[in-house]
């Protein structure tokens, strides 16, 4: 008698595992960390009470008994599938969603790009789109408000998993009557005394910008704090101070308004597509599976 129930995603992976007879790329395809991959084979092995593969530094093969699984589980992961869609139907849910939230940074990002793909790969497939912050969205998504979002990196949450799809320079703006702008660049130690107007506390943005000022052992003068870059901009644009954008809006910036890059090193945020591991949700790693393809990079 079984310890304990075999779960589905257990099959899944192994037979993802079984498919490239490789920890590192079968993790990837599925969309999880290679010690994910790990426990939960050790898991199925611990279920069934038995070795389904052999390991070394070189080669990972399967045992006599992952062979016989592998064979019966395909059939198995796909009679599931199929009774869960039949299901569905029965009961009237025949579209599945994806609830995508977004930062305002995510509009020059590769998500609509993404969506679209993703769109026409899964027409059957309902995409809801809710704008987000980035210090809300750790918490939307461990709700299950959300399904997966596009913000600037969040913290390293084992719970959350990310894929990096991109890195955004920052750009300071100041009035046009600030003689800052007489430089191509403008260096942080040259806004000590700068009336700075910031992004809400607690995202991921602002945090970048904060801590350049502890690197270079400067306390900023914050005067404000703002959701919306637009909002930020109208207030340089009235000489209230400078704010902080992503070169990828710079198509915002209002006329009385100029934007400077960062003197070397430039200064960056890394913006990614996030998503809870647990519950195991199929459309998330379809979506997911896409974004990742489409960019090239890899989930962390």
């Amino acid at each position: 008698m079984l310890k304990s129930p075999i779960e589905l995603r257990q099959l899944q992976l192994f037979l993802q595992l079984a498919a490239e007879l490789n920890f590192s790329r079968a993790a990837r395809k599925a969309n999880i960390s290679q010690s994910s991959m790990t426990t939960q084979l050790q898991r199925l092995e611990d279920v069934l009470g038995v070795h389904l593969v052999d390991r070394n530094r070189h080669s990972v093969r399967l045992t006599a008994a992952g062979e016989m699984l592998r064979s019966e589980a395909l059939g198995v992961v796909d009679r599931v599938e199929t009774l869960v869609e039949r299901t569905r139907d029965a009961a009237g849910n025949v579209r599945p969603t994806l609830r995508i939230g977004y930062s305002e940074m995510a509009i020059s990002s590769p998500m609509p790009r993404i969506i679209q793909h993703f769109r026409k790969c899964y027409p059957d497939t309902d995409t809801v789109l809710l704008e987000q912050s980035s210090n809300g969205s750790e918490k939307a998504l461990l709700k299950g408000t959300l399904d997966c979002v596009f913000v600037p990196t969040l913290q390293a949450n084992p719970r959350i998993s990310n894929l990096t799809i991109g890195e955004e320079v920052i750009q300071v703006c100041f009035p046009e009557t600030s003689h800052l702008l007489e430089q191509a660049t403008v260096r942080i130690d040259q806004l000590r005394e700068a009336h700075l107007i910031l992004p809400d506390e607690g995202s991921r943005f602002s945090e970048r910008i904060m801590r350049a000022f502890a690197q270079a052992d400067i306390r900023p003068r914050v005067i404000t704090r703002l959701t919306r870059v637009s909002a930020m901009l109208t207030l340089v644009a009235a000489e209230a101070g400078v704010c902080f954008i992503p070169m990828s809006l710079a198509g915002l910036v209002p006329s009385g308004v100029a934007a400077r890059p960062v003197a070397p090193p430039a200064l960056t945020v890394p913006f990614s597509l996030v998503w809870r591991r647990e519950p195991h949700n199929l459309v998330v790693d379809r979506f997911v599976t896409i974004a990742r393809k489409m960019t090239g990079c890899e989930v962390n």
